[in-house]
């Protein structure tokens, strides 16, 4: 569709690939905090599109939830499977080739969509 937001384009930009670079050089120094305002971080694209790229790279990732408690980012993909309705595993195939369709799925779902009146907003 067009003027929607792709994340599989977007991850391979290279804005985003040094973005990515920028966190990673900042975790090894500082503690670093990547917000939003989403009540869900399944529904933020922080965590179905930073987060999928950052996870194998930096240590621990936890997310705030709407109650203040801390999910860690496995538990957070446990609950995109289910959202998903995905299994954890099957014969088929492995538990992270499962997450990563449901990143596909989710982020399918959450992509920002440009209207017509944000077109003509952005019109001179």
């Amino acid at each position: 569709m067009e003027g929607k937001a792709r994340y599989d384009l977007i991850a391979r930009a290279p804005l985003f690939l040094d973005g990515l670079d920028r966190v990673q050089r900042g975790v090894a120094s500082f503690r670093v905090a990547l917000l939003c305002a989403e009540r869900d971080p399944l529904t933020c694209h922080r965590t179905i599109l930073v987060c999928r790229h950052l996870k194998q790279d930096i240590g621990p990732i936890a997310h705030i939830l709407e109650d203040g408690e801390l999910e860690s980012h496995d538990d957070a993909e446990t609950r995109l499977l289910t959202l998903c309705k995905l299994p954890a595993q099957d014969l088929f195939h492995t538990r992270d080739e499962l997450v990563e369709q449901a990143y596909e799925i989710q982020g399918e779902r959450i992509a920002y969509v440009a209207t017509a009146n944000a077109e003509e907003l952005s019109q001179p």
